[in-house]
């Protein structure tokens, strides 16, 4: 079975021939990504602390948000003084592994993959990536084993 015959309907492809006298060319370089969760952090942090933490730590960030409570679970936890905070942290997938290292974190942070929600007719359904993590990481050391071998 060749290339062709395994690739999926709908899927993509990203070119990468360095050939020179081509034509064509792309417009800007594409990046694949990852995206976590990441959690359990005090009420003071803000998304360029995590960007800093993580450029510190030589990993490629592409994208940090706060993740917004409801406002009914804010006074809850603010009740409760618990109220922690929780961002959607975005990084080129070459780092994923870094991004993973439970030794780079402050003890206690959470840090998962972030599940992507998916409409539906019968209202929302939760997923994640079209690969798992396990899948990136694999993909991410097949490429460098081959690229680096």
């Amino acid at each position: 079975m060749n290339d062709r015959d395994k690739h999926e309907t709908g899927s993509k492809i990203i070119g990468r021939s360095n050939k020179e006298n081509i034509k064509i060319r792309a417009n800007k370089v594409l990046v694949n990504k990852s995206f976590f969760y990441v959690s359990n952090l005090d009420n003071s942090c803000t998304a360029d602390d995590i960007m800093d933490h993580l450029r510190t730590n030589n990993i490629n960030v592409i994208s940090c948000f706060d993740i917004k409570r409801p406002e009914t679970q804010q006074e809850s936890s603010a009740t409760t003084k618990s109220f922690y905070k929780s961002f959607r942290v975005g990084i080129d997938s070459r780092y994923t592994c870094k991004a993973i290292d439970p030794d780079i974190w402050p003890s206690n942070i959470l840090v998962r993959e972030w599940s992507f929600k998916k409409s539906t007719n019968e209202g929302i359904q939760f997923t994640s990536n079209k690969k798992t993590l396990n899948e990136n990481l694999q993909t991410t050391f097949d490429k460098d084993t081959t690229q680096n071998g």
